[in-house]
C-alpha cells in the first residue's frame, strides 16, 4: 500500500496525483493526516477541534477522488515519528509527501530520519503555496 501524507494545504492534490502513479490495479491509496500534539497534553488525548478539521478535510478529499482512498488520522508528538512508525508497517510500500511538509522545518534531521525509514520515501516537489 502507498501512503500520501496530507495536511490540508494546496499541495495535497499534487501529492495525491503523484501517488496515483505508484498504485497497481485497483489498489487504494492511504491518506494520512497527522495531528501534532504538544507535550502539554497526553499524546492520546483527543483534540476535538483538530480532529474535526482533519475529518472534514479527509471526507472532502474522499468525495472528490476518482480512486479508492483509505483515510486515517494519527495523533503524534511529531510528523517525523508518525512517519517512521508508519514506515515499519508490513503493508506500506512507500510514503509520498510534499517537501513543504517535511523539509522546511526538519532539514537538519533529514539524513538521520531517512536512515530510519523501512519503506520507499518519495518527496513530491510541491511548490504551490
Amino acid at each position: 500500500m502507498w501512503v500520501a501524507l496530507v495536511d490540508g494545504s494546496n499541495n495535497d492534490h499534487l501529492i495525491i496525483e503523484t501517488a496515483q502513479g505508484f498504485l497497481k490495479n485497483k489498489e487504494s491509496l492511504r491518506l494520512l493526516y497527522v495531528i501534532e500534539v504538544s507535550r502539554e497534553f497526553p499524546v492520546d488525548k483527543e483534540i476535538a477541534h483538530m480532529t474535526e478539521i482533519a475529518e472534514n478535510y479527509l471526507e472532502s478529499l474522499e468525495e472528490k477522488s476518482k480512486i479508492r482512498l483509505q483515510a486515517d488520522i494519527v495523533q503524534s508528538r511529531s510528523i517525523t515519528s508518525a512517519l517512521i512508525t508508519l514506515s515499519k508497517e508490513e503493508d506500506v510500500k512507500g510514503i509520498i509527501l510534499g517537501n513543504n511538509q517535511f523539509i522546511n522545518d526538519k532539514l537538519e534531521e533529514l539524513s538521520q530520519i531517512i536512515k530510519k525509514f523501512e519503506c520507499d520515501l518519495i518527496f513530491c516537489n510541491a511548490l504551490i503555496n
